[in-house]
């Protein structure tokens, strides 16, 4: 059985790594005062509500209906938290507590009884709804998700207590047989959510939660890409400094807060490419390799990328920067490491608009993609080996795994025949590997795959590949300046 532990409703911002966590905002009673606004704007109504459904003539059987009804839901919300919660992708389960709260009512009986003889008792009860925190890492952002209510007794454990104010023994057997089963059975225990349902309480603790979400489409602004939600009492996980755990530190007793923690959304891909223009355009007036002259950057659509506050994660590593003259044009030849495996990322090139140009001052330089378009995907390394044939030499050699996709015959600027040379051996590598295993049935899949493979890459729409993803170009157009 899941402990509950109370919680003041506070949440905790931070960037965490391996080594260190450093706070970035802290929100004091964030989702308890959001819940207590629902709750003051929805308690006449739903006070209202219950006692008109609960005053319908024979509500709990034939004769029996409710008069003088005295509701008095409790003005106050309180909420708890699961101890030791925790979740990078899943849900920390909540509770919102309305207790304690009280019914006082009259029942008629049975005619063989007479009004005279109407019992009157008293129900004290309290009611929680569950309630969850959801992390959602594909968006990095987190939502609050409400389930069922429940009827607990007024301290939020047990069950309600039914205490009957003047029957007599006569009735005994009738309160006990009818009243009581009722109100301690699922009849009013349905009706009670059915009121509660009727106002939106995910809706309010979700807007509550919308400050922190704006700090986390931020974050991934800054890089981050992965989030974790999580209380102090539960375990670091793994990859985190215990740093992290030590920022929700609380005085003994005291209610802990939700810790937030962003992460750096990392991997181990590579994109290569290059940077190409004619010599005799000009270029640059600045120093070679002309690193502050372009603007180079790698985006992933996660985070809060989705949605109103869009904000793409930056994932830009740039590993190496290069310059040379290659056959009349200045090349600029660069590698983006440490990139996310299996998400589709954005690599865009510009100039710097503050660096000036030698060449021709009517023209302007703009940067275009050259010989590809949309996202590029990174897949990690194939783990598996097939009767001793380790899955790098199914793929067709090393030349495949290092090029996956090499860069296609029609490229907008002159290649140099030798690098055309070494693309197509990848290719035919390709296809000579596919061809010797589909004569094997162990490799006949395999096979078709690489032949697949072979017929995508020349085509360069969304290019992807296995560990490193080269030929991801871009050339400089010069275009007449505005007028």
């Amino acid at each position: 059985m899941t402990d509950f532990l109370p919680y003041l409703g506070d949440v905790l911002t931070a960037i965490a790594s391996a080594d260190n966590a450093e706070q970035r905002q802290a929100f004091d009673r964030l989702l308890q005062d959001g819940a207590q606004g629902g709750w003051d704007d929805a308690r006449p109504q739903v006070e209202d509500q219950l006692k008109a459904e609960l005053g319908r003539g024979d509500r709990i059987a034939k004769g029996v209906t409710l008069y003088d009804l005295d509701l008095r839901l409790a003005k106050q919300v309180s909420l708890a938290r699961a101890g030791g919660g925790s979740s990078m992708s899943g849900a920390i389960p909540m509770e919102l507590r309305l207790a304690p709260d009280l019914l006082i009512a009259k029942s008629t009986t049975p005619s063989v009884f007479g009004s005279d003889f109407d019992p009157k008792f008293s129900l004290d009860f309290g009611v929680v709804i569950d309630f969850s925190i959801n992390v959602q890492p594909e968006k990095m952002s987190l939502s609050v998700q409400v389930g069922s209510a429940r009827l607990t007794g007024k301290d939020c454990t047990g069950s309600p207590y039914l205490d009957s104010q003047n029957v007599v023994a006569d009735l005994a057997k009738f309160f006990a047989g009818t009243v009581s089963p009722w109100f301690g059975g699922p009849d009013y225990v349905a009706l009670v959510e059915a009121m509660l349902a009727r106002h939106d309480f995910a809706g309010v603790l979700n807007a509550a939660m919308r400050p922190v979400n704006d700090v986390l489409g931020q974050l991934a602004k800054e890089g981050m890409g992965l989030i974790t939600a999580l209380f102090p009492d539960a375990p670091v996980p793994g990859g985190l400094s215990p740093k992290a755990i030590q920022i929700g530190a609380t005085a003994a007793g005291a209610p802990a807060p939700l810790l937030v923690l962003a992460q750096p959304l990392t991997g181990d891909g590579v994109i290569r490419g290059e940077i190409r223009w004619p010599e005799a355009a000009g270029a640059p007036q600045v120093e070679q390799p002309y690193a502050n002259a372009f603007q180079l950057s790698a985006s992933v659509p996660t985070g809060a990328a989705v949605g109103e506050f869009s904000q793409p994660t930056d994932v830009t590593h740039i590993q190496d920067w290069q310059y040379a003259q290659d056959n009349g044009d200045h090349v600029i030849r660069y590698a983006l490491r440490g990139l996310p495996n299996d998400r589709p990322i954005t690599v865009e090139c510009a100039t710097n608009a503050e660096i000036p140009w030698t060449g021709d001052a009517t023209k302007i330089p703009m940067v275009e993609r050259s010989g590809w378009t949309g996202a590029v995907t990174i897949h990690p390394g194939l783990q598996l080996e097939h009767k001793g044939i380790h899955a790098d030499r199914i793929r067709g050699g090393a030349a495949v795994e290092l090029n996956p996709q090499p860069i296609p015959p029609g490229h907008d600027r002159e290649i140099a025949p030798d690098r055309i040379k070494l693309d197509h051996e990848g290719i035919a590598k390709s296809a000579e590997s596919a061809q010797a295993l589909e004569q094997q049935p162990v490799g006949r899949t395999l096979g078709q795959e690489i032949h697949q493979r072979a017929t995508v890459i020349l085509r360069r729409d969304n290019p992807s590949g296995t560990r490193e993803v080269d030929g991801i170009d871009f050339a400089v157009e010069f275009v007449d300046k505005p007028r």
